[in-house]
């Protein structure tokens, strides 16, 4: 359904419900951060929720998979441009009063409202014929609050919950969290998980990976088992040589054993001896 959406939704869309979808942040927290507290550099990388643009009130730090990270690079390419055409269109609502005017110097990672954000939002369901609107509430079915659920529940299935909940921002887990986890251990259990919240097609790709990686361990142990097995069955052939070169030898010894009984002079002598044992001399 996601994908579906994304299709009908231009770079600033997309990489602003990526980004939702990949943090578990609330659209108001998103709107408020500024290019000064995204960290693109780090793997995961970084965004910095202030706590006057939290609910909770609460500074944290949340993460960014590597496909949100992707495009949030390229939307940056273009967000100049974005706010001076911005600017540019606006310029008739100022004149006519009826709009505040744009401005360039906005230094927010995402600069535009919410009302802009669940309008794009709309057309996209609109657009990919996914919209619904709810008979009681009057509001469309598919609502994009509705990402910080995907985000838990996907998050979670590889990830402490209690990270879960402090990424999200939600009282009481925040300090705990960040109390029994440093922030490098937090982005190491995003790490492993960021699959279950891949939307685009990439985290298919890191799920085979790891199950390639699990199958190549375990190839990895029969293959030492293998080894093991073949020094045993070597060793023991070498042992079954030996007894076999033992045989060999005895029959060897055996053999010329016979031949010498079988000789008259031998004969004449051990019966002579034979005769002085039993006093018969």
């Amino acid at each position: 359904m996601l994908k579906k959406i994304l299709t009908h939704l231009d770079l600033k869309g997309k990489a602003f419900v990526i980004t939702l979808a990949s943090t578990g942040m609330r659209i108001g927290e998103l709107l408020q951060v500024k290019l000064s507290d995204v960290d693109l550099t780090t793997i995961p990388g970084e965004l910095i929720v202030r706590g006057e643009g939290s609910k909770s009130g609460d500074t944290r730090t949340v993460f960014l998979s590597s496909e949100a990270k992707e495009l949030v690079v390229e939307w940056l390419k273009i967000r100049d441009r974005y706010l001076e055409s911005a600017k540019n269109r606006n310029k008739g609502l100022v004149e006519s009063a009826i709009g505040k005017e744009k401005s360039v110097e906005d230094d927010r990672l995402f600069p535009f409202s919410d009302s802009n954000v669940r309008e794009m939002w709309e057309n996209a369901l609109t657009k990919a014929g996914v919209w619904h609107k709810d008979e009681t509430t009057g509001r469309t079915q598919i609502r994009i609050h509705a990402l910080r659920k995907f985000f838990r529940s996907q998050l979670a299935l590889s990830c402490p919950l209690d990270i879960v909940e402090a990424l999200m921002g939600h009282e009481g887990y925040l300090t705990e969290a960040y109390r029994r986890y440093p922030k490098k251990q937090m982005g190491e259990y995003y790490l492993k998980a960021e699959h279950h919240i891949m939307i685009t097609g990439t985290g298919d790709i890191r799920e085979i990976q790891d199950k390639l990686q699990d199958t190549q361990v375990a190839v990895r142990g029969y293959k030492d088992i293998i080894q093991e097995q073949a020094e045993e069955m070597a060793e023991f052939r070498k042992r079954v040589d030996r007894l076999e070169a033992t045989r060999s030898k005895i029959g060897e010894i055996d053999e010329r054993f016979s031949k010498i009984l079988e000789d008259p002079e031998v004969q004449t002598v051990m019966i002579k001896k034979m005769k002085e044992i039993m006093g018969e001399g």
